[in-house]
């Protein structure tokens, strides 16, 4: 017979009797919830997500040649050309908390931009990065919150963008960083400490790739981390870790392939 102090999550409180009666201490177990289900869950649609992505990277690379590239009425040393802009649409989902700091209140919220983009330089062979060149980012977006706490925030970000280009790729993968600031509503709730003011900051990060279809066109596949937090200006400040998925639009503005 198992020792009742061995189980996990279990909570033991000793309650002493009347006086006048038995003198022996009573245990009275409380049992601790451990639900885990709904950060398995995240956990899996995460997982889908990024097989998903390795999926269609897969397909798209095995078509991608020059003679695609050449139909399809460009490729990316055409188009990744300094001085040249872009504008990026796209929507998608984030979910906090995932990897880190699981123990945090719930937040996953639907997240809506628009990216205008400068190339700052051509592309060019890097010491220690793959070929590829810069790019200058503005980004406005709208998070709608899905579940937690509050319903929406918005953001002004700049981020710097480094894309990976090959002659006669239509593939363009990249990585990029920046940070935000955020307007919400999410610190109204007194019952959480993730967000303490209405003017909060938004460090971020992202992998992704684009993927050329025509002259001035793209079809964009990214993965997110997001994080919301006020450098301690208010005493709430756990933050926000998030982590998502979006798929987006580019359109390709100046000099373009003939």
């Amino acid at each position: 017979m198992s020792n009742i102090h061995d189980r996990p999550h279990l909570r033991f409180a000793y309650t002493l009797p009347d006086m006048g009666r038995s003198s022996e201490i009573v245990p009275r177990v409380q049992s601790e919830s451990c639900d885990h289900g709904g950060w398995l869950m995240k956990c899996r649609a995460a997982l889908v997500l990024l097989l998903t992505s390795l999926f269609l990277v897969s397909i798209l690379a095995v078509n991608s040649s020059k003679t695609l590239a050449a139909q399809n009425g460009g490729t990316a040393d055409d188009i990744y050309v300094k001085g040249n802009k872009t504008l990026q649409a796209g929507t998608g989902l984030l979910v906090s908390p995932l990897f880190l700091r699981t123990e945090r209140r719930d937040l996953d919220y639907s997240m809506t931009y628009l990216r205008g983009g400068y190339f700052l330089t051509d592309p060019s062979e890097k010491r220690f990065l793959p070929r590829g060149n810069l790019e200058g980012i503005l980004q406005l977006a709208g998070m709608s919150v899905t579940e937690g706490f509050g319903d929406y925030m918005v953001e002004f970000a700049v981020l710097l963008r480094y894309n990976m280009v090959y002659p006669g790729w239509p593939i363009v993968p990249y990585f990029q960083f920046g940070a935000g600031i955020v307007y919400n509503d999410l610190y109204k709730d007194r019952t959480q400490d993730l967000v303490g003011q209405s003017i909060e900051f938004s460090p971020q990060a992202s992998l992704g790739f684009r993927y050329l279809i025509g002259r001035r066109w793209s079809l964009d596949l990214e993965g997110m981390y997001h994080h919301v937090s006020n450098a301690g200006l208010d005493d709430r400040n756990v933050g926000v870790n998030a982590f998502g998925g979006s798929i987006a639009a580019t359109y390709f503005f100046g000099s373009a392939p003939k």
